[in-house]
């Protein structure tokens, strides 16, 4: 098994879970391994959804309660939801990756009982599986991406769509995809030029003091959401989020000349028109000197995070066409 067909594996759970959770039935409820079912052409379809109301009166073993997430575990009385298949999504996953059963149970180092009862406590570091991927040339991101979906706080677990936008990302650059295709590794490779944008919520702390946690976490999933479909029309390459942060870059993977600024620029200028972006000096020489069709306006010197006191700039505009 190579690193594509796993990541073609999850992939598939992930398409499954979109259509079940925009389905009237809104969510799956008994996901795991036993329930994602390999076709005669290598495809997971999903099984054994939409009867939560049935299992309730039904007898479980313990060994279930690994794929559960922890707020089900405290209390067997809580409704399934979109957030609990998240959780076991990232176990499935997890599986997959390792190439050994959940928990890596197969070791018989502990038993189910045992990794419930640690899963059930509320320590300030939660235990969860081990990620040792058993597949050569894995993307990093993809346990970055399983580690946020087991998160503890279900309202801070990823949108399956929001997964899918992950999992589209991963595999945005044909010529890594076709090289996991033929199971060749992926070096590392060095970017001269490229374009960082970072954005963040002005007084993100105080807003976020006002409101509900719910509230703050609706306020980010819909203003990313919002951002997602913006930069799908330029050549820019969504990395992170981190709390009201919001990274995305553009000349990598995929190179573009000096465009990359250009793309930036008209992609932040799309995201907000009324505020006030500032860049850095090389980006304004790239803009007005080599790239040329923009305004930009002597911000001065300011403390930049990560970078210390950089020369900046403010973004006006792209330069009106009088003719």
């Amino acid at each position: 098994m190579d690193a594509f067909f796993v990541f073609s594996l999850i992939r598939d759970i992930c398409e499954g879970l979109s259509y079940i959770h925009k389905s009237p039935l809104q969510f799956h409820g008994n996901l795991k391994s036993s329930t994602c079912l390999i076709s005669d052409r290598w495809q997971i379809k999903l099984n054994s959804f939409g009867l939560t109301s049935l299992r309730r009166y039904s007898t479980q073993k313990v060994e279930d309660f690994l794929w559960s997430a922890p707020e089900i575990i405290r209390d067997p009385y809580v409704e399934r939801n979109q957030a609990t298949d998240i959780y076991s999504f990232a176990i499935v996953c997890s599986e997959i990756i390792n190439l050994q059963p959940a928990w890596q149970l197969v070791n018989k180092e502990r038993s189910a009982t045992d990794i419930i009862m640690r899963v059930k406590r509320r320590d300030p570091r939660p235990f969860r599986p081990i990620l040792e991927p058993a597949v050569r040339g894995l993307n990093p991101s993809l346990l970055t991406l399983i580690q946020d979906c087991w998160n503890e706080n279900p309202h801070q677990r990823p949108k399956i769509e929001i997964i899918k936008t992950v999992l589209a990302a991963v595999v945005k650059n044909r010529q890594v995809a076709d090289k996991l295709k033929i199971g060749e590794s992926v070096p590392p490779e060095s970017f001269e030029s490229v374009t960082i944008f970072f954005s963040d919520v002005v007084s993100f702390t105080t807003i976020a003091g006002k409101g509900t946690p719910l509230q703050v976490v609706t306020l980010l999933n819909d203003l990313y959401t919002l951002f997602d479909g913006i930069i799908a029309d330029y050549d820019v390459y969504k990395v992170e989020t981190i709390g009201d942060g919001y990274l995305c870059a553009s000349g990598v993977p995929k190179k573009n000349g000096h465009d990359h600024v250009k793309h930036i620029a008209d992609m932040s200028l799309a995201l907000i028109k009324t505020n006030q972006i500032h860049i850095s000096a090389d980006a304004n020489h790239l803009l007005t000197q080599i790239i040329g069709g923009y305004v930009t306006q002597a911000r001065g010197e300011q403390l930049i995070k990560g970078k210390g006191v950089m020369k900046t700039y403010w973004l006006i505009g792209p330069i009106a066409n009088k003719s």
